[in-house]
């Protein structure tokens, strides 16, 4: 805001608030340059107390209104991939990394239902042999080994296929035979005075 207080007779107050607005227009005075968008506002009184009294013209610049628009700023919401639900009690949301961390301690024949990456028509099976895990994967039918066995629902998947390998598997694991990596069972051939043959498990085909 910028004031400027004269002290005029009444005859010279009219031509003295004319040149006044048009100092606003001029560089060198100390006024700020008003902009098309800001409103004068003028006013003239009586000084009865100064020592030359006359005429009192006072003129205000007021603040230019700034004109703010609301601009919409899109938000990105992301849509989250469809849960599958599945009502078993070894069903669980989880990867294979974390299913391989549930069944850490978990027995020899546990085994865990989850979610698989190769899409919504899909789910997996791992269960533990030794340290050896086999993921089952399965479709609508619940094929399994390429279509060679095939299920109506999980609980005849997990009793006559899940629970029956890991079965065979514990007591291969514990027969006499049974050699815990290829180096052991190629030790045999080393001693000729032993059964020249044994097992182990297959850890390229699983």
């Amino acid at each position: 805001m910028v004031c400027d207080a004269l002290d005029l007779d009444n005859e010279e107050a009219e031509e003295e608030m004319y040149k006044l607005t048009r100092s606003f227009v001029n560089p060198h005075r100390n006024f700020e340059i008003p902009t098309t968008n800001q409103v004068f506002k003028m006013e003239t009184g009586k000084n009865d107390v100064s020592l030359f009294p006359g005429q009192i013209v006072t003129v205000q610049i007021m603040p230019e209104v700034i004109q703010v628009s609301k601009k919409a700023i899109p938000v990105h919401i992301p849509i989250s991939s469809p849960i599958r639900i599945i009502l078993h009690p070894m069903f669980h949301q989880m990867t294979y990394s974390k299913a391989v961390q549930y069944l850490k301690d978990k027995s020899n024949g546990s085994y865990v239902v989850k979610p698989t990456p190769k899409g919504f028509g899909y789910i997996a099976i791992t269960y533990i042999v030794e340290k050896d895990k086999a993921g089952v994967s399965v479709g609508l039918r619940l094929e399994v080994e390429g279509c060679k066995y095939i299920y109506s629902d999980l609980g005849e998947l997990i009793v006559q296929y899940v629970e029956p390998k890991a079965r065979r598997a514990e007591d291969l694991m514990a027969h006499a035979k049974f050699k815990s990596s290829v180096e052991n069972l190629n030790s045999l051939e080393m001693n000729p005075n032993h059964s020249s043959y044994g097992f182990c498990f297959d850890y390229e085909m699983p």
